[in-house]
């Protein structure tokens, strides 16, 4: 036996071991899953309303701007810590991005994973779009955030005033504080190709897919132009119309043809709660051990060619269990390369450095040396992702630091609070990319220590504190991780032996789970002021803040000399920390 045939060997027997263990993570993740879901139901269930933290006067009050997943879940930590909000939507309802994507949009991971509140009770492992909205309405209507919710509302000016420690949204309306949870995910973007017009078959934007007319009875000719979880997201719906029937996928007269383009490769790895905990909990400094065992077990020698040549830890991974499959068994054909022009049948594609339809098991090459490919197509997908939302209603001296200089997202303290700003938060806005959820117990924990600060300005980080925070985690060059090849042949090296350094090449433009998470616990264990609110910000123990909350009004308003209507009188002469 070669060489050769003892790697296949293993790498076949590590593939079953591999599709057994995910497997055996989605039984376990079922199991945890209906386990909260049932517990959410009971009376007993600590995160439910509670009569005695309820708001009782106008002050606290915060401005959130968003009524998506992360709006709405920090305006239930707000209720829920006896402070007052008003949610402001541009939009007619709740949902953000999931009320604008295709009904047919689902997670791509455990629904463990996306517990925005703990109070959801998703009954499926990887809820459907209409799933994820009735539960986002019903913690809604809990926590009675209807009557505080402004539709139609878009915020176009923030500005604070460091004298009476408020913000004011829109030109007139006072808060103490402001959560921005506009997310990343704002109009839908479809670059301006050439030649799209000249197109004479069907084509959509991906979140858009449902509302086409797509009849696979008679076979198809599809393009999906992308490469991240939209594009995978794709395949799931074709093969939902197709009733999971994958031999109906392929070439030939009758068959289901589907092509990816991909500009770049996106990191794809398998579904599983094991593994997705160990990919977002472990230390960037060790990734290059969670790689290595993607490119040798998961790609495999066939699919090599399509192996990112960018770090795991530069840019956010798919998850999907048979996707790699799908192109290493030609059910689908996998291109990288640039999009030429559109033509009226198809897309042409130039600097094709990888072709799963004549490069299996071979590598890539380099772009500016790769051929051309004529792509037919009846229908063509645009999985090309959503434009970033428009921040401009925040105020240029937000940016600015307690030195000089800007600090702008992702470069915030713990990326969610500007520096000389700590009762402002940027509530998933500052993502670029990591190997984490949007959707998950961060949310409440940023608003609850966002509270901590508002409610004991004692316990808030100095401007120099956070900015020196930042500085220290900012990237060190401008070279581009995700463009950048890092791999050699095997594989991509740690920063241990001269090879990927995050901190100098993506700073906190890239940060997994677990790094987030422990940021936050260190910003709460590295002062004693803060340990007593430990027990608060993870999401027990709201009475310790209830009376902060009550007494609030009191308290600033003999401070500053307001009134009821906001006037200012005169005002001690003290040192704050917010504005210096």
């Amino acid at each position: 036996m070669t060489f050769l045939h003892i790697r296949l060997t293993l790498a076949s027997i590590a593939t079953t071991i591999i599709s057994v263990f995910v497997w055996f993570n989605l039984f376990l993740a079922t199991g945890v899953s209906r386990l909260l879901a049932w517990a959410a139901n009971q009376g007993w269930y600590p995160w439910l309303p509670s009569k005695s933290t309820k708001p009782q006067s106008a002050r606290p009050r915060v401005a959130i701007i968003g009524a998506g997943v992360t709006g709405v879940s920090a305006g239930a930590a707000c209720i829920r810590s006896s402070v007052e909000c008003t949610i402001y939507e541009k939009g007619d309802q709740v949902g953000g991005v999931w009320a604008r994507v295709n009904k047919t949009s689902a997670l791509q991971f455990q629904a463990l994973f996306y517990r925005f509140h703990p109070a959801v009770r998703f009954r499926t492992q990887f809820p459907s779009r209409d799933e994820i909205l009735v539960e986002l309405r019903r913690i809604w209507e809990m926590y009675d955030l209807p009557s505080r919710t402004r539709f139609r509302t878009p915020v176009t000016s923030i500005t604070y005033d460091a004298t009476t420690q408020t913000y004011t949204v829109n030109g007139t309306d006072k808060y103490d504080a402001v959560i921005s949870a506009v997310g990343t995910c704002g109009d839908i973007l479809i670059p301006p190709f050439k030649g799209l017009d000249d197109f004479t078959g069907l084509k959509a934007h991906s979140s858009q897919m449902d509302k086409v007319d797509l009849d696979l009875s008679r076979g198809k000719r599809i393009v999906v132009v992308g490469s991240g979880a939209s594009a995978v997201e794709v395949i799931d719906y074709v093969l939902k119309k197709l009733n999971g029937d994958e031999t109906k996928l392929g070439s030939g007269e009758g068959m289901v043809e589907v092509t990816v383009i991909a500009r770049h490769d996106k990191w794809i790895m398998p579904r599983g709660v094991l593994l997705s905990s160990i990919a977002s909990m472990l230390p960037a400094q060790l990734g290059f051990l969670f790689e290595i065992f993607l490119r040798r077990f998961w790609y495999g020698s066939e699919l090599h060619g399509m192996t990112p040549e960018r770090p795991f830890y530069a840019s956010t991974p798919c998850l999907n269990t048979r996707y790699l499959d799908l192109i290493r068994n030609n059910k689908i054909r996998y291109i990288r390369g640039k999009v030429d022009t559109f033509t009226s049948t198809g897309v042409k594609v130039t600097g094709v450095a990888w072709d799963s339809q004549t490069m299996l098991s071979r590598p890539a090459v380099p772009s500016e040396e790769g051929g051309t490919a004529d792509v037919e197509a009846d229908t063509v997908f645009f999985a090309t992702g959503f434009k970033h939302p428009d921040s401009g209603f925040v105020d240029d001296e937000i940016w600015k630091g307690p030195q000089g200089g800007e600090f702008r997202p992702p470069n915030l303290f713990c990326v969610a609070f500007p520096p000389k700003y700590p009762t402002m938060l940027f509530l998933n806005d500052a993502y670029v990319d990591a190997v984490a959820s949007a959707g998950h117990i961060h949310i409440g924990v940023l608003t609850r220590l966002l509270l901590t600060f508002l409610l004991d300005p004692a316990t808030r980080p100095t401007p120099m504190e956070a900015a020196t925070w930042v500085t220290k985690r900012k990237a060190k060059s401008s070279v581009d991780a995700k463009s950048r090849k890092w791999v050699g042949e095997e594989g991509v090296k740690s920063r241990l032996w001269g090879g990927y350094n995050r901190w100098e090449e993506t700073g906190l433009a890239f940060y997994s789970y677990g790094e987030l998470l422990y940021w936050v616990a260190s910003t709460v264990f590295s002062r004693t002021n803060r340990w007593k609110y430990a027990m608060y910000i993870t999401g027990w123990n709201h009475s310790k803040v209830a009376g902060l909350a009550r007494s609030f009004g009191d308290r600033i308003d003999g401070k500053h000399g307001l009134d009821v209507n906001g006037d200012v009188g005169a005002r001690k002469n003290q040192e704050i920390a917010v504005g210096r």
